[in-house]
């Protein structure tokens, strides 16, 4: 039986997390079909997903800006929601501007860093 991320201690994320690394450094080395670009971007996020818990919502200031990992442009948060923070864009050019969105707290980045490694 699969256990759930949420249930999962520290040792076992770290884990998970490991393999999924693994994983998406054999897959990025293989062809750019579109079948292998849509397995990435699922394990990246579940990537992300497992960082989140790892990390946990009180590394997450609401109110402050954050790069989002893959993403161009700046994210304010403003509410937290078990591992997914949620905010809005700022200034950008969007069909909704204000509209809200929410990414996994292991996607934020400080607006300083670069990307992740598993970008």
């Amino acid at each position: 039986m699969t256990m759930h991320y949420r249930d999962m201690d520290k040792e076992q994320l770290e884990d998970t997390l490991d393999h999924l690394t693994r994983e998406i450094d054999a897959l990025s080395r293989a062809k750019g079909t579109a079948a292998v670009q849509s397995e990435l971007a699922i394990l990246r996020k579940k990537w992300y997903v497992v960082r989140s818990y790892l990390i946990g919502p009180e590394t997450i200031t609401i109110g402050a800006t954050y790069r989002v990992d893959g993403e161009e442009g700046l994210f304010s948060v403003s509410r937290i929601e078990g591992i997914m923070a949620w905010g809005r864009w700022l200034g950008q050019d969007t069909a909704d501007p204000g509209q809200e969105v929410a990414f996994p707290i292991g996607q934020l980045l400080s607006p300083r860093a670069t990307r992740s490694p598993r970008s």
